[in-house]
């Protein structure tokens, strides 16, 4: 019997469908001896150990893909500066074509790349501002005050 009740415990272990702790009660281990009481802790700790340890590295997969979206998104805004930047300076034509070829290239990388880690991440787009995303009324209104604003100029 003892062996029967061990037996069952390891398969409600290992099949990932059936791990509900919560449900477990004391019930369930009366009728047990010692050492198949030991055998089945020891059975059980070591699952939560390797669980632990599945769960610490999916948490640090997750954080590094974080951190990679995050640098290629902060890429992509310094791009996006950079080009409507360069409007304001003086450069010749040829200056101007390289810097756009140069820029349209660097960018068509970066965003290849963000859509690599945006497939892996679950599809959470980082190239919308959360305004867009989430068409809020008042990321709306604080938008087309911003489109509406005119900077102070000091001359006259």
């Amino acid at each position: 019997m003892e062996d029967a009740l061990i037996l069952f415990f390891v398969w409600i272990l290992h099949n990932p469908r059936m791990l509900r702790v919560d449900q477990l009660s004391a019930q369930d281990f009366v009728g047990l001896s010692p050492g198949a009481a030991a055998e089945l802790a020891a059975r059980v700790l070591a699952h939560v150990g390797e669980q632990s340890r599945q769960i610490e590295s999916q948490a640090q997969a997750i954080g590094f893909r974080d951190a990679k979206i995050a640098s290629i998104t902060f890429e992509l805004r310094r791009l996006k500066a950079w080009r409507f930047g360069a409007k304001t300076e003086c450069m010749s034509a040829e200056q101007r074509q390289l810097f756009e070829e140069t820029l349209a290239a660097d960018q068509a990388d970066l965003v290849s790349r963000h859509e690599k880690f945006d497939a892996d991440n679950g599809g959470w787009n980082i190239t919308k501002s959360p305004c867009q995303s989430r068409k809020e009324p008042s990321c709306r209104a604080s938008q087309a005050k911003a489109r509406t604003r005119r900077p102070r100029s000091s001359m006259p």
